[in-house]
């Protein structure tokens, strides 16, 4: 996301499908309408620390963000191994399964 996603008129449906309440939505494609319960997780990565409008929503960010800083490694592009990702599915897949499947657990 850009550094300024949060600013941004859209924001406002992301706090609304994180805050518990009963939410309206459209079936794509249809106009037909139904509900769900706003409590979904949501990850956003960005490659830039985002903006926050804290002095009016702070409260609200601060009940819903959780905020992970992975610094820079500082390894170049060139010392990244070729289709490591692909590699590490195929020999690890079903382990990177279960561990995220244990972690949405505890969630």
């Amino acid at each position: 996301m850009a550094h300024d996603f949060l600013l941004q008129e859209g924001a406002t449906e992301l706090r609304e499908i994180t805050d518990g309440d009963l939410i309206s939505a459209e079936k794509k494609e249809s106009s037909e309408v139904f509900h769900f319960n706003g409590d979904l997780n949501v990850l956003i990565t960005s490659n830039s620390r985002l903006i926050l409008r804290l002095f009016s929503e702070g409260g609200v960010w601060r009940r819903r963000l959780v905020i992970i800083d992975f610094p820079p490694s500082g390894r170049t592009a060139e010392q990244n191994k070729e289709n490591y990702a692909k590699h590490l599915l195929h020999r690890e897949g079903p382990g990177i399964l279960n561990w995220a499947l244990d972690g949405a657990k505890q969630l």
